[in-house]
């Protein structure tokens, strides 16, 4: 999430659809956290840090968010898409007002 166009689409997103034009904490968080890193706790195959609990305000990689430590938590996936981190607008309408973000589809 560090690329600076991420920041700036978040940002204007954040400043169109939230009323009184605060961008929520959680949402900072997200875009300092680092992702994709090897999990320290799980010594695993395929252990990315590709989870991000809003919750805990952690990146979690999917041993993690299945030891059920994570129920009842508000979690999103990151993905990787042309060397950019992502999050799939489906799940992001979760958690905020995303009704003026232009989808952009391959």
């Amino acid at each position: 999430m560090a690329s600076s166009s991420s920041v700036e689409i978040l940002e204007k997103v954040d400043s169109t659809t939230q009323s009184d034009n605060t961008m929520p904490q959680w949402l900072d968080c997200l875009l300092e956290k680092t992702f994709f890193g090897k999990c320290a706790t799980h010594d695993l195959q395929k252990n990315d840090l590709n989870r991000y609990c809003i919750t805990c305000d952690s990146s979690n990689c999917k041993y993690c968010v299945a030891t059920g430590s994570h129920n009842e938590h508000k979690l999103l996936t990151i993905y990787r898409h042309v060397y950019q981190e992502v999050v799939p607008l489906n799940e992001m309408e979760s958690y905020l007002d995303c009704s003026k973000i232009q989808v952009y589809s391959i």
